[in-house]
């Protein structure tokens, strides 16, 4: 059975890719899948080793169709991108940063797991925000991934071009979770609510070592 492995991600690929393109409702998913346990258990019980593994690997299939499917289905559907555009501009954002601040030319760019628009709850989905003005430059060390903020912002769904042969990379951003793209006028409006745990912190701490040691190594760095 070295090839099992092989099987079962094959399945599950198979079962991804079904889901991108042929949307499978939940209640068909869930009669599915308890057929398939109930067949499964039947082949055990009859000693039949074939029989388990494809009624196995058939439900693999539909689990990662279940879930592709569902997956593709707020993908398309956006509702936090709806939920902010709903919203008077600058939209009162709260949320936790995915990922450490980057500095970008003359401003910094934000990556954050949205919890709440407007002060209420939000449907899920992340937002790239660029925080403009030289106050960013300087206080970007301190955004850093696990901490909680909250920000006024301009916000909207990110661009979407028609042209043929042209990618729609509106729903790719989208299957990645990223709904909304948008800019803050100055990081003075960035207020840092929450730090992340411990354990996040020293891993932060340790990547803002890095950052700073690779530039000095590379410079002295015989040329």
């Amino acid at each position: 059975m070295r090839s099992l492995p092989v099987w079962i991600a094959a399945s599950l690929a198979a079962g991804a890719w079904t889901g991108l393109h042929l949307p499978l409702s939940q209640c068909f998913a869930a009669a599915a899948l308890i057929v398939l346990l109930g067949a499964t258990v039947t082949a055990f019980a009859r000693d039949d080793p074939p029989g388990v593994l494809w009624r196995a690997l058939a439900g693999c299939m539909v689990t990662a169709w279940a879930l592709a499917s569902i997956g593709e289905r707020e993908a398309r559907a956006t509702p936090l991108a709806r939920a902010a555009g709903s919203l008077a501009s600058p939209v009162h954002i709260e949320g936790t940063l995915l990922a450490d601040a980057v500095p970008d030319g003359d401003s910094v760019r934000l990556k954050v797991d949205v919890s709440r628009l407007a002060r209420a709850g939000a449907p899920g989905g992340a937002a790239s925000l660029n925080v403009m003005g030289a106050i960013a430059l300087k206080a970007w060390p301190a955004w850093r991934a696990g901490r909680q903020i909250a920000v006024p912002a301009s916000v909207r769904a990110p661009a979407r071009y028609l042209d043929a042969g042209v990618d729609d990379d509106r729903l790719a951003l989208a299957r990645h979770g990223l709904m909304l793209v948008g800019s803050v006028k100055s990081g003075a409006l960035v207020d840092v609510v929450s730090w992340s745990s411990w354990l996040e912190e020293r891993a932060a701490d340790l990547r803002a070592f890095v950052r700073a040691a690779l530039p000095r190594s590379w410079a002295a760095a015989p040329r």
